[in-house]
């Protein structure tokens, strides 16, 4: 249990980091990326991150987390290209966003799994030096966003 909080505090610690460094760059970054980045940062270090810490360990959340990094640095270089970027994981984003206020609690797996795509989409496209950790393509992050949202249509009774 104490590796596990110390892992937590060292994502919240460096999160409040990047956060900052957002803070500091910010109106000198598009107005749509400060706040993809916010919007990530907040899912990223939210209030389930102990428990996918305590399920998963923190690298994962460390890579999502160096992918950030890498995007605040290279924005300011080219905001055009940032933004390009961004345009491929909206609409996709929204969409895990909307389904993901519908779903219920024990389907926190299920949850944190299509997260998980998605952060590993994030790093292919703004930061691919990394290396995604799984196969991942636009095409299956839309599989998978629909198998998500049927559950949640089934589930509702829709």
């Amino acid at each position: 249990m104490a590796g596990a909080a110390v892992r937590l505090h060292g994502l919240l610690r460096r999160g409040a980091d990047i956060r900052s460094r957002l803070d500091d760059a910010g109106l000198g970054l598009p107005r749509a990326t400060r706040e993809d980045l916010g919007e990530q940062l907040a899912e990223l270090l939210g209030p389930d991150l102990a428990t996918v810490v305590d399920r998963n360990g923190a690298p994962r959340h460390d890579r999502y987390l160096d992918a950030v990094e890498r995007r605040l640095e290279r924005v300011s270089a080219n905001p055009g290209k940032d933004l390009q970027k961004l345009d491929r994981i909206t609409p996709l984003w929204q969409r895990f966003l909307a389904s993901a206020a519908r779903r219920e609690q024990h389907d926190a797996a299920a949850l944190e799994e299509l997260r998980s795509l998605i952060e590993e989409y994030r790093i292919s496209l703004f930061a691919p030096e990394i290396g995604t950790a799984r196969s991942v393509s636009l095409a299956r992050l839309n599989a998978a966003l629909d198998a998500f949202e049927d559950g949640v249509i089934r589930q509702e009774g829709v």
